[in-house]
């Protein structure tokens, strides 16, 4: 009798889940800031963030949480009901990968990787990037993405190029192997500079560019530090 019992809580547990996806996909979906409790709503969004069955999505206005592991970074489609509309929580119905249709901030500076973390600079600030991108260190970007929490999480980006000259409020990089480095190194050594310590990167001092740059066989400006 028991077994029978069980059998049927399960039986309609799964006939209720089913009855809510049917009759939420037959309402038409609400915009979740005009939604209250119990509405349908469809929002797009990135995930900006994504810990076993939990998820958060932001479309860099609005946020929701849902209970789903979805992958960070990943744009999506999800159609659900809203179950609290203090915190968004949203118990989702449908969840489709998608494309943007919200707008993207856009943000162009200089591209620059520490260790496994990579950055943006743009007009001196120091910008996280949620993923690397597939882009040479010190080169110009064009990022198109949204804004959450301390990182930038980025949807599209376009290379601009390689910078030929230090640009105010950006890192520049040049590797060791270039002419560039050996005049800086002759110039290091005819200092008195350690020779030892050979520069594998060097960046002009925020803020100011080194106006003798075009015409000059070194560069007095320059700070050189050592990576790993």
């Amino acid at each position: 009798m028991v077994k029978y019992q069980k059998v049927i809580l399960v039986f309609l547990s799964l006939l209720f889940l089913v009855s809510i996806r049917v009759i939420g996909n037959a309402i038409e979906p609400k915009n979740i800031e005009k939604a209250s409790k119990g509405d349908v709503i469809e929002f797009t969004g990135i995930c900006v963030y994504s810990k076993g069955d939990f998820s958060i999505l932001s479309n860099g206005n609005e946020t929701i949480k849902v209970q789903k592991g979805l992958r960070e970074g990943e744009i999506y489609t999800i159609k659900g009901k809203l179950s609290s509309e203090e915190q968004n929580w949203v118990y989702p119905l449908n969840i489709s990968v998608s494309i943007p249709n919200f707008p993207l901030t856009i943000l162009e500076g200089s591209y620059w990787k520490e260790n496994s973390k990579c950055y943006v600079f743009e007009d001196g600030e120091k910008i996280r990037l949620n993923r690397c991108i597939n882009v040479p260190k010190g080169y110009i970007v064009r990022l198109e993405g949204i804004f959450s929490g301390s990182k930038f999480f980025v949807v599209n980006f376009t290379s601009l190029g390689e910078p030929h000259e230090p640009l105010d409020n950006h890192p520049f990089f040049r590797p060791r192997s270039s002419h560039i480095f050996r005049q800086s190194l002759n110039h290091l050594e005819r200092k008195g500079g350690d020779k030892s310590l050979p520069p594998l990167q060097y960046f002009t001092a925020f803020g100011k560019r080194d106006e003798n740059f075009r015409n000059s066989k070194t560069l007095f400006n320059a700070h050189h530090i050592r990576t790993k």
